[in-house]
């Protein structure tokens, strides 16, 4: 290792394996790979006992094959026109493949989680099945959540894995074409670190922050997400500034989310104790039997609008149920209704109309192969970053599919030296935001993109709005990114948060110019029909020379094999 690279940065550590996010993918993949005698080092921007999407609990997991339904079944509607997700028009924007290979041993998966320590079963000791609007069948299973991110936690550090906590993955560190580690930085004393791995996975879940949430807070408080709160889409950012390619990153959902989200916990209304909620216009017709509606139902309801989650209508032993469930994803949510002063068992939840609030799960994402191998040797990316990654079970299942492969690797890769340019360039860039004097603050900056895109890329994009949204973020970022203050390690973190939001929210504008054609969940206005010559295509975004590329290709078709009987 270089003696000046030991000056440059406060530590220099080596590990066979990185992991770049500790939520449930992290977690997961961190453990098997320790597990299968990998060295690995997690790098976990909260604390990982609470963090990531699942960290306040889960009171389910959905899409098990069960019964009757085969993992088959679950991918050909996850990746066709099926309930789960409720989008139309989907054929041809996903990887089946990789769909296939993250579902076929998911059972096999849970009972391996469970010997580490993770409990899936219900009081008495049995899964406890109920029917699932995402397939038609008794496929998801219910437990009680509270303490499913402690357990992983507690596997994580058993397996021996090294955890630096409060240390946020900076950037990813390349050597002729391949990642051989990354920078870092510890979001309380400031310490900035240089890891050498032989493998690094990204796993900080979904695009979130370019957009508002659905929250109605001021702007200081805007942080009430449905998902993990830290989205700032990090894993995405960090694989396409090293020429990663990413996928689909035009597309936001529009899963009929509540306004004022933090007043209940979503799941429980979707899935709940297997009676799903009615959704009924102001009128109170009911226009969906289940909780999952297309965005196309919303739009044919405009002027029918708002629609509500019609929770009066179920049984008293129901909302009982459903309490439950709450406490088990988000126990706050019931001190919140209580402080609140009503009855939730009386109230008509409030759906966002059509607002974006993500870039689409399980759509857009990280391109990988079946292993979660990225476009980029030495790089993999696995849970909500990633196609199929999306979900308690697609995070926890890649995270195994990547570790199992990686580490038949680990003996012919040989650690390769660190660029010390690339290192100092992020110390640098540190540094200086953390002596800028009257500068703005990060959370200002942030706000600004999420208010561009509120205003010109959200549902129905033009080509006009969209170049003005790139001229705006242009001026935004000519003018500002140099100014944003980070005296503490804190405000350090929102800095780098920026520099991420930025080139995602770049992807997102030039990715839905690109694609003249409505489809599935993205809507053009000047495109206002499918576009025969988008069929089966799909955008590419990589950065290249510091520039982004959008690249208008296709997935590779369905492998027999997945189509075969027994397989």
């Amino acid at each position: 290792m270089s003696v000046h690279l030991e000056k440059i940065a406060d530590r220099v550590l080596e590990t066979d394996v990185l992991v770049i996010g500790g939520g449930l993918s992290g977690c997961v993949a961190a453990t098997k790979a320790a597990k299968l005698g990998a060295e690995v080092i997690v790098l976990e921007k909260a604390w990982l006992e609470r963090s990531g999407g699942a960290a306040a609990g889960m009171d389910h997991c959905a899409t098990v094959p069960n019964e009757n339904i085969s993992y088959k079944d679950i991918v050909k509607g996850m990746t066709g026109d099926g309930q789960y997700p409720p989008i139309k028009n989907k054929k041809g924007l996903f990887n089946s493949n990789v769909y296939f290979s993250t579902w076929k041993d998911t059972r096999k998966h849970i009972e391996e989680m469970e010997s580490w320590g993770v409990d899936l079963t219900w009081d008495d000791g049995e899964y406890y099945w109920i029917p699932s609007p995402r397939t038609g069948g008794r496929t998801t299973i219910r437990f009680h959540g509270q303490f499913l991110k402690p357990q992983l936690a507690a596997a994580v550090r058993k397996s021996g894995c090294t955890v630096l906590d409060r240390t946020m993955g900076v950037d990813l560190l390349t050597k002729n074409g391949r990642v051989v580690g990354a920078v870092a930085l510890n979001t309380r004393n400031g310490d900035f670190t240089v890891i050498r791995a032989k493998a690094v996975v990204v796993s900080t879940g979904m695009v979130q922050r370019i957009f508002n949430p659905e929250d109605s807070a001021p702007w200081t408080n805007k942080f009430i997400y449905h998902w993990n709160p830290t989205g700032a889409g990090d894993a995405h950012a960090m694989a396409y500034r090293a020429g990663a390619k990413l996928a689909n990153m035009e597309f936001s959902s529009w899963f009929s989310r509540l306004i004022d989200d933090k007043t209940i916990m979503f799941g429980s209304l979707t899935d709940g104790d297997g009676e799903p909620t009615r959704i009924v216009n102001a009128r109170g017709e009911v226009v969906s039997e289940t909780a999952f509606m297309s965005l196309e139902t919303y739009v044919e309801q405009e002027g029918l609008t708002p629609m509500y989650f019609d929770v009066p209508h179920t049984s008293e032993s129901h909302q009982r149920k459903r309490e439950i469930s709450a406490a088990d994803e988000r126990m706050a949510t019931l001190k919140y209704i209580q402080e609140r002063g009503f009855d939730p068992r009386k109230h008509r939840w409030e759906l966002h109309g059509t607002k974006s609030l993500a870039l689409t799960k399980n759509m857009a994402g990280i391109v990988t192969d079946e292993t979660f191998k990225t476009t980029v040797d030495g790089l993999y990316a696995v849970g909500d970053a990633v196609q199929a990654g999306g979900t308690v079970l697609g995070s926890c299942n890649s995270g195994i599919i990547f570790a199992e492969s990686v580490v038949k690797q680990l003996p012919r890769i040989k650690h390769s030296e660190i660029d010390e340019a690339q290192v100092k360039l992020w110390k640098d860039r540190l540094d200086m935001h953390r002596h800028v004097e009257d500068g703005a603050e990060p959370l200002e900056f942030e706000s600004k993109i999420r208010a561009i895109s509120e205003r010109y890329a959200v549902l129905y994009r033009s080509e006009g709005k969209l170049k003005e949204a790139l001229s705006r973020l242009g001026d935004l970022r000519r003018d500002w990114m140099h100014r944003l203050a980070g005296d503490t390690p804190h405000k350090l973190m929102r800095v780098v948060d920026c520099y991420n939001l930025a080139h995602l929210a770049e992807v997102h504008y030039r990715s839905a110019l690109n694609r003249e054609d409505t489809r599935a969940s993205f809507w053009r206005k000047d495109f206002p029909e499918m576009n025969p010559e988008w069929d089966n295509k799909v955008n590419f975004a990589y950065m290249k020379d510091g520039k982004c590329v959008i690249e208008k290709g296709s997935f590779p078709e369905v492998d027999p094999r997945w189509l075969e009987e027994g397989a």
